[in-house]
């Protein structure tokens, strides 16, 4: 059973009790044991394992005056439980070697130099002239190092696959240069549209990321006529986080479409 983390975190804005039903994680913890209480003892599980932040296991002072895990094991024990709880620790992240560079201990250095081994990138391949034009035109943008790089080094990689410059006259590529270098790609077809990444467009001549938010809502296939509406209201980041909804209300206008047209007038 995973207890909603939203009113424990430390990070939460509004810290409520595990069995307030205000909060959703109250509300998820109580609908759990309404379920118990309507389950005979033959129904309900022979064991139960609990899940949440480590937040869970901490007194909470501010208008709260409760541990979490207290509340657990004495609401399970007046079902019948026995509850114990285990904080699990990430070994692995706790004894991973940082990675410096410049002083800022950052690890994606690191992943871009085996980036450079897998594809048999040298400096040779950086130094090509499309590859310098391609890094002065990243330079007028602004952007982080590890994106230039990251965008440097996959470029590279696909020119090396297909040994020769890539064609850009007609044709659109696009980079995913906010994701780490394991995932980033050039394509000719979008990537898949998240909430706040950024992306890079290339074509012949030009250079640029995704520029604004009629743009973002452009590329999930919105008119204009319908973002009139939504362009002077909502932040960019606002956009970006709506992209999701924008594509999945065009697919069910699609589905609904083709079911009045070509489903509905045979029958």
């Amino acid at each position: 059973m995973s207890i909603e983390c939203d009113d424990v975190s430390g990070l939460t804005p509004t810290p409520r009790s595990i069995l307030d039903t205000n909060g959703k994680s109250g509300k998820s913890m109580v609908e759990f044991l309404s379920y118990l209480d309507a389950c005979t003892l033959e129904q309900r599980p022979d064991c139960i394992i609990w899940e949440c932040v480590s937040k869970l296991d901490s007194f909470r002072q501010s208008n709260v005056q409760e541990r979490g895990t207290d509340v657990v094991k004495e609401t399970s024990a007046q079902r019948g439980y026995i509850t114990e709880f285990q904080k699990e620790i990430d070994n692995k992240r706790k004894n991973k070697k940082k990675i410096e560079d410049e002083g800022t201990g950052k690890k994606w250095p690191s992943m871009h130099t085996k980036f450079k081994d897998q594809h048999g990138i040298d400096d040779a391949d950086l130094c090509c002239k499309q590859l310098m034009w391609l890094k002065e035109q990243l330079q007028t943008l602004q952007l982080p190092k590890r994106e230039v790089e990251g965008a440097m080094l996959t470029f590279a990689a696909l020119r090396k696959q297909r040994q020769q410059d890539i064609v850009l006259k007609g044709v659109l590529y696009v980079c995913n240069i906010g994701d780490s270098i394991t995932r980033m790609r050039w394509k000719t077809t979008h990537h898949c549209l998240l909430p706040r990444k950024r992306y890079l467009y290339l074509t012949e001549g030009t250079v640029f990321i995704n520029p604004g938010k009629q743009f973002l809502f452009a590329l999930q296939g919105l008119s204009p006529a319908e973002l009139y509406g939504l362009q002077h209201r909502l932040s960019c980041t606002e956009c970006q986080d709506l992209l999701g909804n924008a594509f999945t209300s065009n697919v069910i206008a699609a589905v609904a479409l083709a079911v009045l047209l070509f489903v509905l007038p045979g029958k």
